[in-house]
């Protein structure tokens, strides 16, 4: 498990509990990354993004999968500019809610035109610990001509919240994968033994 902090608008001048930041906290799986983000965000209303990288568009095919318990894929599959396989999915299973494209120009060195996959959310509360706090979504990546499978763009069998509401907003997060492993997302010992 790797975590870092990510902070907004960061300036010497303002104190550090009015900043607006995030605790993130990722893990490989399988063709990709598997991301659990936690907010911090003092600002309301506000709306966060999360965006792939430029995909390749030449042609693009999109594909989209919904699961009645609110899990959503996003596919893309074509090629790059050498006529070589490429696939791309963005998935989102709790927090997030709504999977989006962009067509973009100039994000990507292969072709000037690409696709990006962009989840969304937005917070209008100043304050909701039913809120979704922690944001799980996962990237896969192919190079190759086959297509993912539904346990690669769904592995997550259960999560297991500490907190009442079911949103990450204190306590830590366990995510057992249809794999058989269990991940234990606990921010509040991510900076384990830092002295500044």
């Amino acid at each position: 498990m790797l975590f870092r902090r990510a902070f907004f608008s960061l300036s010497t001048g303002t104190e550090v509990h009015w900043l607006d930041a995030m605790d993130l906290a990722d893990f490989p799986v399988k063709e990709g990354i598997l991301r659990c983000d936690r907010i911090r965000l003092c600002h309301r209303p506000s709306k966060l993004l999360l965006g792939s990288f430029g995909f390749p568009d030449s042609g693009t095919d999109v594909q989209t999968k919904k699961c009645p318990n609110g899990e959503a894929t996003m596919i893309l599959s074509g090629t790059d500019a050498a006529g070589r396989p490429r696939r791309l999915a963005i998935t989102i299973f709790s927090g997030w809610q709504d999977l989006s494209r962009l067509q973009s120009s100039g994000t990507n060195p292969d072709p000037e035109r690409s696709v990006m996959l962009t989840a969304s959310v937005r917070y209008q509360h100043h304050y909701d610990a039913a809120e979704p706090h922690v944001l799980l979504s996962q990237v896969l990546m192919r190079n190759d001509g086959k297509t993912f499978s539904d346990e690669e763009l769904f592995p997550i069998q259960r999560i297991d919240w500490e907190d009442p509401w079911h949103s990450g907003v204190y306590g830590a997060v366990n995510l057992h994968l249809k794999d058989g492993t269990v991940h234990r997302i606990d921010y509040g010992g991510m900076e384990a033994d830092l002295s500044i």
